[in-house]
């Protein structure tokens, strides 16, 4: 009976970048003259390019491959050879070379905004930081009892090659479910393992909050009572309320004149000028980070007289749904 041919090398062959850090399988084809001989036996040798001497594995067994742990070779380029014997133990010549060059994966990107368990809008800006790259993959999973699920993928970029880029700009198609966003880097042929930041998709906007408006005619003084709006399904929860005052014959929003009150929250203005007529409105922001305005509410302030005509309300668009107070003199018209 005829010993095996020389096997041919299938992985890792034509000088590929390999994981150092990982176990890693080589491979080959048995090919022996004789029709339905196998092998029983092989040796598997390895050295670093140029170096002298070989490290030497062997093992009986019919299988054509060999799974090498991690941490086994250092940084540097390989060449290895396999030679096998067949089913009676006659060995046949050793392989031609192949080559490969082993390297450590790079680290772990950090993902650095969005943060971890974020309420996003339906888009963002995904950053990274990376100490050197040069591609990257990004993509958005199913999120699974707080864990990304990787078999339900609804955006992928696919792998794009950028030096210097550590920025991306994702949109987010369906409101209201948790996601994971995930990204990973390539340097020197390898890919790092994925960094994944789970975040909240969420852009139905606050209800808007009313405002109203009492005189103190003691005190010769406004106090401003914010009320929020009331939360239905999926809207967020209200959780602040800025102020704004304007003359109303001037346009715009107004000034602000107070900041960050708890809905529900009082605001006494103790220094409304006289003869000038000012709108109210608020700003309520939600805990997915929208704001909305309320209805302006204006009112008219005098030192004496009567009004020359009755008020009615600014709504910027839309009608009103109550007819505002007059304050006259500090006091309820």
């Amino acid at each position: 009976m005829a010993s095996p041919n020389a096997p041919a090398l299938t992985a890792p062959i034509a000088s590929i970048v390999i994981d150092l850090g990982i176990t890693q399988r080589f491979s080959w084809t048995f090919s022996d003259p004789d029709p339905g001989d196998t092998q029983s036996q092989y040796d598997l040798r390895y050295r670093v390019v140029g170096a002298g001497s070989w490290t030497d594995t062997t093992e009986t067994t019919p299988n054509n491959f060999r799974d090498i742990a991690g941490a086994t070779f250092t940084a540097a380029d390989f060449e290895w050879q396999v030679r096998t014997y067949d089913a009676l133990g006659a060995d046949g010549p050793y392989s031609a070379s192949e080559f490969f060059t082993a390297a450590a994966a790079p680290s772990t990107p950090t993902i650095t905004a969005p943060t971890v368990d974020a309420t996003i809008s339906n888009t963002a800006t995904l950053s990274w930081s990376a100490p050197s790259q040069t591609d990257y993959q990004a993509r958005r999973v199913a999120d699974n009892a707080g864990s990304p699920n990787t078999a339900i993928v609804y955006f992928d970029t696919g792998e794009i090659t950028s030096v210097p880029l550590r920025t991306l700009n994702v949109a987010f198609e369906i409101n209201n479910r948790y996601e994971h966003v995930q990204l990973r880097v390539k340097n020197a042929g390898l890919w790092s393992a994925y960094a994944t930041a789970r975040v909240f998709v969420s852009y139905t906007s606050v209800a808007p909050g009313t405002v109203s408006v009492t005189a103190d005619s003691t005190t010769a003084s406004l106090e401003v009572t914010t009320v929020a709006g009331a939360v239905v399904g999926a809207a967020p929860t209200p959780v602040s309320v800025d102020i704004y005052v304007r003359e109303t014959s001037v346009r715009g929003y107004g000034q602000r004149m107070a900041a960050a009150l708890v809905p529900g929250g009082v605001w006494r203005w103790w220094t409304p000028a006289s003869g000038i007529d000012y709108g109210v409105r608020t700003l309520t922001l939600g805990s997915n980070g929208s704001t909305t305005w309320s209805v302006l509410i204006p009112n008219l302030i005098y030192d004496g007289g009567s009004p020359d005509s009755v008020p009615t309300k600014n709504l910027d668009g839309g009608s009103p749904t109550s007819i505002p107070t007059k304050i006259i003199d500090g006091g309820l018209a």
